[in-house]
């Protein structure tokens, strides 16, 4: 038939295109006046193909390339530009780590797991005690010796895990540890307060059971 040679043409075209259209840069940390287009840049936030950041002396951010899975830290002064082919930058760069796969996975989610647990309100159960979340905590105490103070990759892990389990008084811990990993962020000092302003029921729990404890309801 006459269309198929122009198939044959557009369908690779057109396989090319998801790959671009996921081309994106996570920011994890920001020290010092980081900027995008001329205005603060915060952590967490994603930088799209196109984006431009400068950093002035003293100041340092680092990204998380989860297509390539990997992450770097940056020293200014620099300029770093986002493209489909990843990071480019003049300047410093100190850090360079492989991302294991749940990490990236879990990176990939984390803007949409914040603002998760911004909305997470006092009819969260307390505890979850499973297999998969001690299994989970044990992966992130493993991660948490290989990856630099204050970056909280470990924590976006084992947070994304929490969230699908519900496990209240897990995300709150996460939560605490993540603000006191990046003292001058403040979202993270937010989230953490809100999560303690839930007043989440506490219980040791039977480690060998799957457990659910509601919060504990005022008369």
């Amino acid at each position: 038939m006459p269309i198929r040679p122009s198939l044959r043409i557009v369908l690779p075209l057109a396989l090319f295109l998801p790959a671009w259209s996921l081309a994106a840069v996570l920011v994890t940390a920001v020290e010092g006046d980081v900027r995008q287009n001329g205005q603060p840049l915060a952590a967490f936030t994603q930088l799209d193909a196109g984006a431009s950041v400068e950093l002035p002396a003293g100041a340092a951010v680092r990204l998380a390339d989860t297509d390539r899975a990997r992450q770097s830290r940056w020293e200014g002064p620099a300029t770093l530009r986002v493209d489909e082919a990843g990071i480019r930058a003049t300047g410093r760069q100190l850090e360079r780590t492989a991302l294991p796969g749940a990490i990236r996975s879990a990176l990939l989610r984390a803007p949409a797991n914040l603002k998760a647990v911004a909305g997470l309100d006092d009819d969260l159960p307390s505890r979850l005690i499973s297999a998969r979340l001690t299994a989970a905590r044990q992966q992130y105490q493993r991660w948490r010796t290989q990856f630099p103070a204050d970056d909280v990759a470990p924590e976006l892990y084992l947070l994304d895990v929490q969230l699908a389990a519900r496990d209240g008084l897990g995300i709150q811990a996460t939560m605490a540890e993540m603000a006191r990993r990046q003292p001058r962020n403040a979202q993270l000092a937010r989230l953490s307060a809100h999560m303690v302003s839930l007043n989440l029921a506490m219980s040791p729990g039977d480690p060998g059971a799957q457990l659910e404890i509601k919060p504990l309801v005022s008369p």
